[in-house]
């Protein structure tokens, strides 16, 4: 929007703060019919469901901000935040080079180090949702599920080297593991449906050939134990199936 890097350089410089956090953003839907953004088909869009009348200083706790990060209130979207760029270069924040993922891994770092945060009220990015981007095109089968194991798996070396570095995290490992699990898990939720119909030997070969290529250390029992997880999780299903069959016929009688 027009006058935006203005209005977010008066915000930094009178609160003196590394980081502006936007907290709206105008949103629209591209299609063929309106590829361009119109000024009257923007719908305004809340990061979360609070409301922020006002700028507000974030937390200096990091306690404090990785609750809000792991309850979704400080959002990982670039796009959202004014950084300064000397803190950005003194702290050595940059982006790990995986296609999904990055900006989670981008904003603990930020979050971390950034001694003074604010947030704002106001919205000036428009988000373009793209059905043909990246996060959103559709892929399919062994595709899918390479994509999400990369990302599993070169975002955990990063998440190990943040761990090393951060000294909060090694005094808390209980906020480095509720995130770690909270990225781990987001990504075997998508994978797993897809190895629905598949035997357990052949979910192993399909971890084996990713972990073997990716890491190249203890491939074989990490796939052994993904396939085991992915055997279970199976038994879980038809278990919850079973059990809501019994409970309907009970409520029946």
């Amino acid at each position: 929007m027009p006058d935006t890097f203005e209005k977010l350089y008066a915000y930094a410089e009178k609160y003196q703060v590394d980081v502006v956090h936007m907290h709206k953003y105008f949103r629209f839907d591209v299609n063929v019919e309106n590829p361009f953004p119109v000024p009257d088909t923007l719908k305004i869009a809340a990061t979360f469901n609070e409301e922020l009348p006002e700028p507000v200083l974030v937390s200096d706790n990091i306690a404090e901000r990785m609750i809000d990060h792991l309850n979704f209130k400080m959002h990982v979207m670039p796009w959202l935040k004014f950084c300064r760029r000397d803190f950005l270069i003194e702290n050595e924040i940059s982006f790990p080079k995986i296609k999904t993922g990055e900006d989670d891994l981008w904003t603990i770092k930020i979050l971390c180090r950034a001694k003074k945060i604010l947030r704002i009220p106001d919205a000036f990015y428009i988000w373009r949702k793209n059905p043909d981007s990246l996060t959103r095109s559709k892929k399919v089968g062994g595709q899918k599920i390479k994509h999400i194991m990369n990302f599993s798996i070169i975002g955990m070396k990063f998440m190990a080297e943040i761990f090393h570095e951060e000294k909060f995290f090694q005094e808390n490992p209980q906020y480095w593991y509720a995130w770690a699990s909270r990225m781990v898990q987001g990504g075997f939720n998508i994978i797993f449906p897809e190895l629905a119909n598949s035997q357990p030997h052949e979910v192993f070969k399909i971890f084996y050939e990713q972990f073997a290529q990716d890491t190249g250390e203890q491939a074989e029992l990490i796939s052994y134990l993904c396939s085991m997880i992915n055997a279970q999780q199976k038994q879980l299903y038809l278990a919850s199936q079973k059990i809501s069959e019994l409970e309907r016929r009970l409520a029946g009688n």
